[in-house]
């Protein structure tokens, strides 16, 4: 079984150190990146999918995503998910979970259909979160309570207006055990009941009428990933 990829584009800075380099000056341009979730759930109404299981295999499936997870239910029955948060330049960015085969976990997945359609997935063990992961378009796939974390979009970083369209860029907001914010593919360690996460809030655009014309069927972007 090959996953469907949903593929969105945004126009970010990049950083992969968990220093802020700083968001790059009206001069300088922005790189643009790639957020990917691949599930064989469909898109719905955006209702939560649940599956509890074994991990049987880790970045091992037939999929388009650079990670995966395979996960085995009580009726052997097994479950892929994956992600992959990627560089226009062809560099992707990878991720090391604390999470091992024969670990014990849940998955919830949501696949939400709207104009267009957004998914994301948060995986859980006994100790508590291990990955969340939101393609951030449409309005986002999970729910604060999916994380206990609430995401929004931050600080004003950039403003860029055309004829029929305006782009706010601003850092991405995260309300765990504290606010923090990081600029746009910035890692930063978050600290959720009182265990430290790392955070990567890939992108937070606001899209806006232009100085003249305007495009109705864009969407904002807010997409992040938190991992232990």
């Amino acid at each position: 079984m090959r996953l469907t990829p949903h593929l969105f584009w945004l126009a970010l800075p990049v950083s992969l150190t968990a220093c802020s380099k700083g968001f790059p000056s009206e001069d300088e341009p922005l790189v643009v990146g790639t957020v990917t979730v691949c599930t064989d759930v469909a898109p719905d109404d955006g209702q939560a999918h649940d599956v509890s299981g074994t991990v049987v295999a880790i970045d091992a499936a037939a999929s388009d995503c650079t990670h995966t997870i395979t996960i085995e239910d009580a009726d052997g029955v097994q479950h892929v998910v994956g992600w992959t948060v990627e560089r226009d330049d062809g560099m992707t960015l990878t991720y090391e979970l604390d999470l091992a085969e024969g670990d014990a976990v849940d998955l919830r997945v949501r696949s939400v259909l709207v104009w267009g359609d957004v998914q994301g997935f948060v995986l859980h063990d006994a100790d508590g979160l291990v990955v969340a992961v939101d393609e951030g378009t449409w309005g986002g796939a999970l729910e604060p309570d999916d994380t206990g974390v609430g995401v929004a979009h931050g600080t004003l970083l950039q403003t860029e207006a055309g004829d029929c369209e305006t782009l706010e860029y601003a850092r991405i907001l995260f309300d765990a055990d504290v606010e923090m914010e990081t600029d746009p593919v910035e890692t930063r360690l978050l600290p959720l009941d009182g265990v430290e996460y790392m955070a990567m809030g890939v992108a937070s655009i606001t899209r806006g009428p232009g100085e003249s014309c305007e495009i109705t069927d864009q969407t904002d972007e807010l997409s992040w990933i938190i991992w232990r």
